[in-house]
């Protein structure tokens, strides 16, 4: 056989090999060839959500939605809310509380804002980085603020009516208001008054008047929150003690290696003593340089 010969046969080899790694590679975030669920509303369910119901090679369990009276259903820590878009694109998805009518802009949400123990921590995440705090707000006299639009008239007959708190258990003498924005901070609580809930709404939603319009705070409202589910496509590089992170809508892995530096600007820590274990001993840690991969 000749060097010619050898040469071509070990280029498709190594062609044969590149192929199957990249259809390898794929085939763990293509979903095995799965087609995209539906229910409502929510024409694009596929990896990594998932409907009830659906083939156990579909979809990933963490990301699984179900579907209930033709409503595409978001479940975090017993909390429902409705699936109102996914956007594979950016990796967000888009909900909205279920007390909240579109054609009711008296209605109110039924839970009070998501928290961090309400997600699951590898599973979505930044969701502060896509959301702008709604705060209801009850007074025992009226307020005159630039920051309070005034509620009261949608209190008769809504979830609001009914206060927690004793100091606002007659609600013939509560002022009730909404404040909303991202710079919306605990020093904007004016005098008798408290907050009562507060919830999240996306700042990417309709922002016209937020702080002047109650219209314009219950089409926020109405569009809902976002959550970040794009560390799903982080496995292969943190298992490979990569760093992820995703900037300008692309998911991306970062490396680190290490590098000779002055010994005063390395970091330090304390170790135990393999032979002691009650004797600690100071490390420096080397500080690092990062590459990114593709």
């Amino acid at each position: 056989m000749s060097k010619l010969q050898i040469l071509c046969i070990s280029f498709l080899l190594l062609f044969c090999c590149l192929i199957i790694k990249a259809q390898s590679t794929s085939n763990k975030n293509s979903d095995h060839g799965c087609v995209p669920s539906s229910c409502g509303n929510i024409k694009n369910i596929a990896y990594p959500f998932r409907l009830k119901g659906d083939p156990k090679n579909c979809g990933d369990p963490d990301f699984e939605l179900d579907c209930q009276n033709n409503r595409t259903i978001l479940t975090l820590n017993s909390k429902k809310f409705h699936v109102q878009a996914i956007t594979y694109d950016n990796f967000t998805i888009r909900a909205v509380d279920p007390g909240v009518d579109n054609n009711d802009s008296c209605s109110f949400p039924t839970y009070a804002s998501i928290r961090y123990d309400d997600l699951p921590t590898l599973v979505y995440n930044n969701f502060f980085d896509y959301n702008i705090p709604v705060a209801y707000i009850n007074c025992l006299k009226p307020v005159n603020a630039s920051r309070y639009l005034d509620n009261t008239a949608c209190r008769n007959g809504s979830a609001a009516a009914g206060s927690s708190s004793s100091a606002f258990s007659n609600a013939s003498r509560v002022h009730s208001y909404i404040a909303a924005g991202e710079d919306l901070k605990v020093s904007d609580l004016e005098e008798s008054c408290g907050v009562e809930m507060f919830t999240r709404v996306s700042s990417r939603g309709p922002m016209k008047d937020i702080t002047t319009s109650l219209a314009s705070v219950h089409e926020l409202l109405a569009y809902g929150f976002e959550l970040s589910w794009f560390r799903v496509l982080c496995q292969e590089c943190e298992a490979t003690h990569g760093s992820c992170s995703l900037q300008d809508n692309t998911v991306t892995c970062r490396h680190y290696c290490p590098e000779d530096v002055p010994l005063s600007q390395l970091g330090f820590r304390f170790v135990s003593d393999s032979d002691n274990p009650f004797q600690s001993r100071l490390m420096t840690n080397n500080l690092f340089r990062t590459y990114e991969t593709a």
